[in-house]
């Protein structure tokens, strides 16, 4: 059983002996293959604690996983004991799977590999972050739990709730605020908490610090076919991006070599000419739900050579789309991402009439007529991306409070994997600004990030969003994946090949 502790809101470091007196302690329990050495017992503090909403479970394209948060009061769940040097904090829960017919744990126990397993990360407290314990042998400390697929399955409320909302996070990037309380003791289910292997060991992703001490449980949590199968459903990031440190700006012009697509004939970005587009009558482009709120809480990230958001639905349900233009169907918003120069060169990706921009904002839509993100890039109507210019200033004499919002978070957001929720509500049409959408350029095109899918249908707005120059300047602090200074993470401009570009001017039509 779990034991309940009345915890101050706030617990210094000095009074984590009396926080863990106050604890149930299991008792250990060992196999005939493991060493039996004279160990101070596993304790847990604040597991059966509710943990602070929101929790929002995230699709990172290698795995699904969600940050833990302190629980509601005020205090992280903890554990010490064992061979563990110090207390540890809970940090991060994410999961491994396989598909049908092929197990997916990554720990294999007496030579059974089963059919997905957990991990539930601890950081050493004694260490301000999880990169910086990561360079310690002392760093660390895992659980892993795994999980059996049966006929006769058990009900576990806390990993049923994260089960049943994995068909939210299907696509890249995608994330979902947890809707109900729960506690870390949820996530472990109805383990035998007094029975596991231990080892050091290392992470079991790039870059694999040797930092880990594994907690292995050899008792699966018996979950149903269903629940596995939402899992095999999830989209990974190989059909739009490449993991952060498997390329670079830096080696942008040889992106071909690895990635045919970027060697394609209808690569973008281009420098647009006024002078030799084309301006045939043509509609405009229609915003949907572009001003209803967007639901719940939107959460930043920096993946590395971005800072990024998926977009949810909105406060509605319903999700925020463009039609119009030359568009044959409807295009539901996804993602919102950027792209910046230094303090020494402008940093658009599109150049126009000769005039590169000091950055460029992609506010990223999918054919509703495909499934997923992965699927869309897979055909030449399966995106369309807004192209958004700003203009740094040090006179400011408009404010646009939804993109304001998002630039003050840009601290907090200097190193990669780092994320940071907005304060407050907004919706997609507060990004816009006072953007004169009326006047654009449209052209056939790809991604400007590997692997350059050809299946993007691009807006580019000629008119510049003029914001703070102290607001470009923090763009310029953001580090990429290998702990380097992100600046000028724009593509060269490709050869237009022929390609017709149009021009359109005329009114605005927004629609809720």
């Amino acid at each position: 059983m779990w034991f309940h502790l009345n915890a101050p809101h706030r617990v210094p470091h000095k009074k984590l002996d009396q926080v863990f007196d106050n604890f149930l302690t299991p008792k250990e329990k060992y196999t005939p293959m493991t060493s039996i050495l004279p160990l101070p017992p596993l304790q847990f503090a604040n597991y059966d604690v509710p943990l602070s909403a929101p929790i929002t479970l995230r699709n990172k394209g290698q795995t699904i996983e969600f940050d833990v948060p302190p629980t509601t009061n005020g205090v992280r769940p903890l554990i010490r004991g064992g061979i563990l040097n110090g207390v540890y904090e809970a940090v991060g829960v994410h999961f491994h799977w396989g598909s049908r017919g092929l197990k997916g744990s990554e720990h294999v126990i007496d030579n059974c590999r089963y059919d997905g397993e957990i991990h539930m990360v601890h950081k050493n407290i004694r260490y301000r972050t999880v990169r910086e314990a990561a360079q310690f042998a002392d760093g660390l400390a895992a659980f892993a739990v795994m999980l059996e697929i049966s006929n006769v399955y058990n009900n576990y409320p806390g990993l049923a709730q994260v089960f049943n909302s994995l068909p939210s996070v299907v696509n890249y990037r995608s994330s979902v605020n947890l809707t109900n309380p729960l506690t870390l003791a949820d996530i472990l289910g109805d383990v035998d908490i007094r029975n596991f292997f231990l080892y050091k060991g290392s992470m079991t992703t790039p870059n694999c610090s040797e930092a880990v001490t594994w907690h292995v449980f050899p008792q699966p949590l018996l979950v149903s076919l269903e629940q596995m199968q939402n899992f095999w459903a999830i989209s990974d990031n190989q059909a739009l991006f490449r993991d952060a440190l498997d390329w670079s700006y830096d080696s942008a012009f040889n992106w071909g070599r690895e990635h045919p697509n970027c060697g394609g004939y209808r690569q973008s970005p281009i420098h647009i000419e006024t002078s030799s587009s084309y301006a045939p009558p043509m509609p405009p482009i229609k915003f949907n739900n572009y001003d209803i709120p967007l639901y719940g809480n939107i959460t930043l990230s920096n993946n590395g050579h971005s800072v990024e958001f998926t977009v949810p639905p909105t406060a509605n349900g319903r999700r925020p789309f463009i039609s119009g233009s030359v568009l044959k169907s409807k295009y539901e918003a996804v993602g919102v991402h950027f792209h910046w120069g230094s303090d020494l060169s402008k940093g658009s990706e599109h150049m126009i009439d000769n005039r590169r921009f000091d950055a460029e904002m992609h506010i990223v839509h999918k054919n509703v007529n495909y499934g997923t993100i992965a699927e869309a890039a897979k055909h030449l109507d399966g995106l369309t991306v807004l192209a958004i210019m700003f203009k740094g200033t040090r006179v400011v004499d408009r404010i646009y409070p939804g993109l304001n919002k998002i630039f003050e978070k840009l601290p907090y957001l200097v190193n990669h994997g780092s994320y940071a929720t907005l304060d407050g509500r907004i919706a997609m049409r507060h990004l816009l600004g006072d953007l004169n959408t009326k006047s654009f350029f449209t052209y056939s095109g790809s991604l400007t990030t590997p692997g350059c899918s050809e299946a993007v249908t691009w807006h580019v707005f000629p008119e510049p969003l003029p914001i703070s120059y102290e607001y470009m300047q923090k763009f310029w602090s953001i580090r990429d994946g290998r702990g380097n200074t992100l600046t000028n993470n724009f593509r060269p401009l490709q050869r237009r090949n022929g390609r017709v570009v149009l021009y359109r001017t005329g009114a605005i039509h927004v629609s809720g």
